[in-house]
């Protein structure tokens, strides 16, 4: 089985317990997960040096550097402010990467909506 690439975009307080789980069962389901934010000390300190997670500086704004990690993720997991949220979920629709998000669905998260199924994604808010 492959392993899967997971991105957690957002290191603040509200990630902490998702972003534990997810390291503890890393590696029986052979998961890598990397987390990023525009604190990189809040990226480091969320993976705490375990052997299956990865810290990355992230700023949605940098929009060429962005598209690369994602394009590295299989899902994308985005708990970053709400209003960053469409930024992210079309440059997972143009990379072709599944999306999760903390927040309701919005009107332009629902705009989204048919190409994210004509593309088989699953974009969940």
């Amino acid at each position: 089985m492959k392993e899967q690439a997971i991105l957690i975009l957002g290191a603040g307080r509200s990630s902490t317990a998702l972003i534990h789980y997810l390291l503890k069962h890393a590696a029986p389901n052979r998961w890598t997960v990397t987390v990023g934010d525009f604190s990189m000390a809040a990226a480091v300190d969320r993976v705490n040096g375990h052997t299956s997670g990865r810290a990355i500086a992230f700023d949605i704004t940098q929009k060429e550097a962005s598209r690369a990690e994602i394009a590295k993720a299989d899902v994308v997991v985005s708990l970053l402010p709400a209003h960053l949220h469409v930024q992210v979920a079309v440059l997972c629709l143009s990379e072709k990467k599944h999306l999760l998000t903390a927040s309701y669905v919005s009107d332009e998260m629902k705009s989204l909506d048919a190409e994210a199924k004509l593309n088989g994604l699953l974009f969940l808010n």
